[in-house]
C-alpha cells in the first residue's frame, strides 16, 4: 500500500495487500475495469506522495496479456525528483519496456500452446464424463441387485 490508511480497506473497497486476494475475475471487461480502477488509485496515491515527500519513485503498470497486444498500454509514473535524476536518460525507460515485454512473452503461452492445452482439457473432460456415466450406471446396477436380493430374502422367509 502506498499510503497508510486508518483501516485495512482503502476508500473504494480495494483491500490492503495483507488481506486475501479476491481471486481471478473471469470476465475480461470486468477484470480490465477493475485493474484500471486500481491503477488509477495507485497513481493518485503516488502523485500525492510525490507532492508531499518528493521521493525517487518510478512505477510501471501493465498486464501481461495486454502489454503484448498491439494496442496494449502501460501506465508509468515518475516522480519529479526521479525525473530530475533520470533527465536525458531515455535508455532506462526503453530497457524497462523491453524487459517487461520480453518477460511477458517468455511467460505467456503461445497460440499453439493454448490450443494444445485446450485439447488436453477437452480430452480430460470427456474421460471424466465417461467415468461419471459409467459410475452412475454401476450404481444403478448395484441398487437393482440390492432390490432383487432384498426381494429374494423376503420371499425365502
Amino acid at each position: 500500500m502506498l499510503l497508510e490508511e486508518s483501516s485495512d480497506e482503502m476508500e473504494d473497497g480495494w483491500q490492503d495487500e495483507d488481506d486475501a486476494c479476491p481471486g481471478y475475475i473471469e470476465d475480461d471487461a470486468k477484470r480490465s475495469k477493475d485493474y484500471a480502477r486500481r491503477v488509477k488509485q495507485s497513481l493518485k496515491a503516488a502523485k500525492l506522495m510525490d507532492k508531499r515527500d518528493r521521493p525517487y519513485a518510478l512505477i510501471y503498470f501493465s498486464r501481461p496479456e495486454s502489454i503484448l497486444a498491439r494496442n496494449g498500454k502501460a501506465k508509468l509514473f515518475i516522480s519529479a525528483t526521479m525525473a530530475e535524476a533520470l533527465a536525458g536518460n531515455q535508455k532506462i525507460m526503453d530497457l524497462i519496456g523491453d524487459a517487461v515485454r520480453h518477460h511477458a512473452q517468455s511467460s505467456t503461452m503461445t497460440y499453439e500452446e493454448v490450443k494444445a492445452l485446450n485439447i488436453k482439457v477437452s480430452d480430460a473432460q470427456a474421460v471424466t464424463a465417461r467415468e461419471r456415466a459409467s459410475r452412475q450406471q454401476l450404481e444403478l446396477e448395484v441398487a437393482s441387485l440390492r432390490e432383487r436380493l432384498q426381494g429374494h430374502n423376503e420371499n425365502a422367509k
